[in-house]
């Protein structure tokens, strides 16, 4: 297990950017990938996190908003959908084949 774990932190820890692998891009020119440590990761993370300010109050309420208002609207046009075709379900397939309202419901949902 020692030994397991020995060499897979050796084989991390090697320098990827002297590997023979190379990847093809446009052109037929090859370009070699040069592999990231957690610090050199940890420092972009910290320039990007200070390059962009957070938002404002006012901002996320704008925010809010305008993700909001579809959500409702798209709520209240699928309930309108989901209640017509439950009471069309109902009164056909329902009185049919004797179903209760609400496995008409679950009818209506799986179809």
């Amino acid at each position: 297990m020692h030994s397991l774990r020995r060499s897979l932190i050796s084989a991390t820890s090697r320098n990827f950017a002297t590997s023979p692998c190379s990847r093809s891009v446009r052109g037929g020119a090859s370009r070699r990938y040069k592999s990231t440590t957690s610090a050199d990761a940890r420092q972009l993370a910290e320039e990007v996190s200070n390059a962009t300010p957070l938002p404002t109050r006012p901002q996320l309420k704008r925010l809010f908003l305008r993700a909001a208002i579809p959500m409702v609207g798209f709520g209240f046009m699928d309930q309108s959908v989901m209640l017509h075709a439950g009471n069309a379900i109902d009164c056909t397939l329902g009185v049919s084949f004797g179903l209760s309202t609400l496995t008409a419901a679950a009818f209506g949902q799986f179809f």
